[in-house]
Formats: C-alpha cells, sequence, structure tokens
C-alpha cells in the first residue's frame, strides 16, 4: 500500500524532484541560449524563430527526463557503495569521488537541507500541475462547446474559403462558422479542425479584408499550429513554476501569429490585411477566451511589424551570438554530463554497510532495516540472487542454494555466519 513513507522515502520521488531542481538552472539556460539565437535571427524570419522557440520548449523537457534517469537508478541504488573507489561503476559513484567532486560537494550539502522536504516539494508541484492542467481541460471544453453553438456562414463566404485553401495547397478538412463570445477570428480543432468568426465580421468588413483574416487563420491550420498550441500549453502546465518557460511560451505564441501573417502579406492582400487589423484592434473588448489560444500580443504590434520591416542581421551580431551560445552551452553540456549524475537519488531512510575481509568487498544498502540491494566487488546482485530473513541475509547461487550468509546489523556491520567455497558467483 501506498503511503506517506513510501512516498518520502522512494527513490524515483526524490529523483523527480531532483530533476524539477535541476531544472531551474536547465531552463534558464534553455531559455537564455534561445534568446541569444533569436538575436542572431532575422526579425522577419517568423518561421525559423518560431522553430527556435519550440525546440527550447521540447529541449526542457528532454533534459527533465534525462537528469531524472541519470540521478535514479532501479537496479543499483545511487548510495550503494564498493570498498575500493576504483572498482566503483559509474552508475553508484558518489559526488565526492567523482570528477566534478570538489563542484559538486557544496551542491551536495545544500540538497542534504532539502532533501527531507523534496517530496512535499514535489507534491505541490504535482498540485500545481493538476490546477494549470484542469484550467487547460476546461479551456478545450470551453472551445468545443463554442464550436458546437456556432452557425455556418453563408455559401459565398464558405466558397471563397475553400478557393484561399486551395491556394495554400492545405488539404485538412475544415469547416468556417460564425459563432457568438470571441472578437477575433480563431482557428481551433485538432481532430476536426475549424475556423471561428466573430458573428458580426463578414457584416462589418470588406471582402478583402475577410479574406485575409479567413487567410491567417487557414495559415495556422496549414501548419498545424492547433496542435503546437495544445503541446505547448501541456508543457507550460509540466513547467509551471519556471519563469522561463513562460517567457518561451509567450514568444512562440507571438512568433507563431507573425508567421501566419508573414503568409497573408505574401499570398493575399497586405494593405487589406492590415486595414482589417486595425478594425479588430478597435473594436477588440476583454473577454475570456480560449485557454489553447494564448494572447497573440497586440494587434497594433503585428501591423507595424507588416508595415515598417526591420532591415537585416548585422554580421557582428551573429558572430557574438554564436560566440556567447558557445560559451554557454559548453559549461551547460559539462555540468549536465558530470554535476547531475554526480548528485545521487538517495532519500532519506537509506543506509549502506560496507564490510571487507577475506570474502571479498561487499555492500548491503537498508531501507528501513530491509535489504534493498547488493553488491559484490562492486558489482550488484540480482534481487534473485539474495534473500533476506529476518536478521539474516543468505546469498544464493544459481540453483537457488545459499552460498554464504551474513547477519546484517542496520547500525552498521556484518557478521559471517557460514561461507562457501564459491561466494563470487561466477563472476555475478
Amino acid at each position: 500500500m501506498i503511503g506517506p513513507d513510501w512516498f518520502a522515502t522512494n527513490p524515483l520521488v526524490h529523483a523527480i524532484g531532483l530533476g524539477l531542481l535541476h531544472g531551474l538552472w536547465q531552463g534558464t539556460i534553455v531559455a537564455g541560449l534561445a534568446a541569444i539565437a533569436l538575436r542572431t535571427i532575422h526579425p522577419m524570419a517568423a518561421g525559423r524563430r518560431h522553430a527556435v522557440l519550440l525546440g527550447g520548449l521540447i529541449l526542457q523537457l528532454a533534459l527533465l527526463a534525462l537528469t531524472v534517469a541519470a540521478v535514479y537508478r532501479r537496479e543499483i541504488p545511487q548510495s550503494l557503495l564498493a570498498a575500493d573507489p576504483a572498482t566503483w561503476p559509474a552508475a553508484v559513484r558518489t559526488p565526492g569521488d567523482t570528477p566534478a567532486g570538489d563542484l559538486v560537494r557544496p551542491l551536495s550539502d545544500v540538497l542534504a537541507v532539502i532533501r527531507p522536504i523534496l517530496p512535499w516539494l514535489l507534491a505541490a508541484w504535482a498540485t500545481g500541475v493538476a490546477l494549470f492542467a484542469a484550467r487547460l481541460v476546461a479551456g478545450v471544453l470551453s472551445a468545443a462547446r463554442m464550436r458546437e453553438s456556432a452557425a455556418r456562414v453563408s455559401p459565398d463566404l464558405e466558397r471563397r474559403a475553400r478557393e484561399l485553401a486551395s491556394g495554400l495547397a492545405l488539404r485538412r478538412p475544415f469547416r468556417i462558422l460564425t459563432v457568438d463570445g470571441i472578437e477575433t477570428p480563431v482557428a481551433i480543432g485538432w481532430r476536426r479542425p475549424a475556423v471561428l468568426l466573430p458573428r458580426l465580421l463578414p457584416v462589418r468588413e470588406t471582402a478583402r479584408g475577410l479574406d485575409s483574416l479567413v487567410l491567417h487563420e487557414l495559415a495556422h491550420l496549414k501548419h498545424r499550429d492547433d496542435g503546437v498550441a495544445l503541446a505547448q500549453s501541456a508543457l507550460t502546465c509540466l513547467f509551471f513554476h519556471h519563469p522561463g518557460t513562460w517567457w518561451l511560451a509567450g514568444r512562440l505564441t507571438r512568433e507563431r501569429e507573425h508567421r501566419c501573417d508573414d503568409l497573408v502579406a505574401e499570398s493575399g492582400d497586405p494593405a487589406a490585411y492590415v486595414r482589417a487589423l486595425m478594425g479588430l484592434e478597435e473594436r477588440r473588448v476583454c473577454h475570456a477566451g480560449s485557454a489553447l489560444h494564448a494572447d497573440a500580443g497586440s494587434l497594433l504590434e503585428r501591423v507595424r511589424r507588416i508595415v515598417e520591416p526591420r532591415g537585416r542581421v548585422s554580421r557582428r551580431r551573429v558572430v557574438a551570438g554564436l560566440l556567447s551560445a558557445v560559451a554557454i552551452a559548453i559549461p551547460a553540456t559539462w555540468g549536465q554530463l558530470l554535476i547531475v549524475p554526480a548528485v545521487p537519488a538517495t532519500p532519506p531512510g537509506w543506509s549502506t554497510i560496507r564490510a571487507v575481509d577475506d570474502a571479498g568487498k561487499f555492500s548491503v544498502v537498508m531501507e528501513r532495516g530491509r535489504v534493498r540491494a547488493v553488491a559484490i566487488d562492486g558489482t550488484a546482485l540480482p534481487a534473485a540472487r539474495f534473500a533476506h530473513v529476518g536478521d539474516s541475509l543468505h546469498i544464493l547461487g544459481a540453483e537457488g542454494v545459499p552460498v554464504f550468509s551474513a547477519r546484517v546489523r542496520p547500525q552498521g556491520g556484518l557478521e559471517w555466519l557460514s561461507r562457501g567455497p564459491s561466494w563470487r558467483l561466477d563472476g555475478t
């Protein structure tokens, strides 16, 4: 049965907690690298800027998974130590015995203070994730209800929308609908995409302006931004505690809008589109939008970007950005490879017993008085090769016959009860 004690002493719980703690500096570095990359990419290259920001969010998730895997070992708990450091496998080294030992030792001292409350910090994080996920689900359900209450547009507008989709080579089936409760057009849906227009927009807007706005939303469907926005929202829920994630997500949303604006400016009527955006800005009111589509930024900013495109990025700025990125990436990679694995996910309640005599180098890891792992000569034994009965530990041979036995004292020390000549278990 899973209870508070299991939660407080489970190595996986501590591994996830350590992964989130390491994620604070990792996410900051990822956001910094993304900011440097954006400074080296032309402001009008919205597609490449969008790819960099999306890659930053995905990298945060990948680093969390790698970090948890690096500090957690199901087969060999990280507190399991052999007697001779030269024989310790990389998975069971302690911070002081790694190449980064001197650098990691202060971090280990800090984590020693944090470890007792780490499971409860993880519980608080899980609660926050659940709340943000509930908000996301509510937004998805609200968008679904809005879609169900929508009405079809006129046949003429629907025909024009199909022609625009054909010009974009958009092969996804979609519907174009009008609905109350929104002030700007929006593309929603993953399995059944649709373009929702404000109810009065077809009446207020000119034909060219309306076509430009519809073309923008069709560009979202072409790039499958509905699915990207959903994944972005899910990652934001997971890393809600990190300001770098919110910065990446906000810039990603802006560049997603800019990418579609560029497509409209290239294949549509830029002047009509600018007038349509200005009209939307004038009529827009504060309202609760869908959680799937965060604030796309100021419409006036998008207009200014179309009307006043910036010049090229200087070569000096590109070189400086690349050198800065390398200067940050090298120590960050070094820290991921050396510092992260050197801080094991060993929770409170674990203890290690080591012994050296004529039987060889022998280590036992205890969890609340029970043997959790055994190593001989620095090599962990499979769980099927040892048995813990009372205070006695029996090491079994291939046939299940005890090769030797010892009395384990939780406070430290081993008392040999019996030994066989083949105690090495044929090297296993």
